[in-house]
């Protein structure tokens, strides 16, 4: 299943949940959330939730287990945990 991803640049998260995507034999289109021509309806990037993906005509807002599940029959390993939250230490 395609799924168009919207990520933040540079962050360790969302490249562990673009992988994930990937080695479940997704294809992932890649998109710069901080690049998007966003309009006053569609939010300030830094504020949304991410990251924001399309699959078909279904659209996500974070990396929603559940709905990834029920979607696409996605399953994480155990090892693969901390999928939600940033990974950044503070201050680094």
């Amino acid at each position: 299943m395609e799924v168009v991803f919207y990520e933040k640049p540079r962050c360790a998260t969302n490249t562990r949940q673009c992988r994930l995507l990937e080695t479940a034999g997704h294809t992932v289109v890649m998109r710069n959330v901080l690049s998007e021509p966003w309009t006053a309806e569609r939010a300030e990037p830094l504020l949304i939730r991410r990251p924001l993906m399309e699959i078909g005509t279904a659209r996500i807002a974070g990396f929603d287990l559940r709905r990834l599940r029920e979607l696409i029959g996605l399953e994480a390993p155990e090892s693969a945990g901390g999928l939600e939250g940033c990974t950044r230490v503070p201050g680094a």
